[in-house]
C-alpha cells in the first residue's frame, strides 16, 4: 500500500475511514428502512379488528429495539469513535472535563 494521496486528494487512511462512514450510514438507513416497514405492518394489522394483538405488540416491540439499534449504531460509530474529530486522539493530553454550566461551591 503506497502512503500518498488516492486519486480523490484524501490519503489511504482518510479514503478507507470515508468509506467505512458510507458502509455504516447505509446500515442505519437500512435499519430505519426496516424500522419504518415494521411500524406499517403494525399500524395496519392494529386497524384490523381479527388481528391478534400478540402480533402486533410484537411488531411494536420490534419497531422500538430497531429504532434502538439504530441509535446504538449511530452513538457507536460515529460519536464514541476515538478517531473522531470530537474526542482528542491518545496522543492528546486530556485537558479534562467539559463544563458547560460551572457550579460554584455551596456556602455554608
Amino acid at each position: 500500500m503506497t502512503s500518498g494521496p488516492t486519486q480523490t486528494g484524501l490519503s489511504p487512511e482518510q479514503a478507507a475511514r470515508e468509506a467505512t462512514l458510507r458502509e455504516l450510514g447505509e446500515a442505519m438507513v437500512a435499519i430505519e428502512a426496516a424500522a419504518g416497514r415494521v411500524r406499517r405492518a403494525a399500524s395496519t394489522l392494529a386497524r384490523r379488528l381479527d388481528a391478534d394483538p400478540i402480533i402486533v405488540a410484537a411488531l411494536e416491540r420490534s419497531a422500538r429495539e430497531l429504532d434502538a439499534s439504530r441509535r446504538r449504531l449511530h452513538h457507536d460509530g460515529y460519536l464514541a469513535d476515538p478517531q473522531g474529530a470530537l474526542f482528542p486522539s491518545e496522543s492528546e493530553p486530556e485537558t479534562g472535563p467539559l463544563v458547560l454550566f460551572p457550579v460554584e461551591a455551596a456556602s455554608e
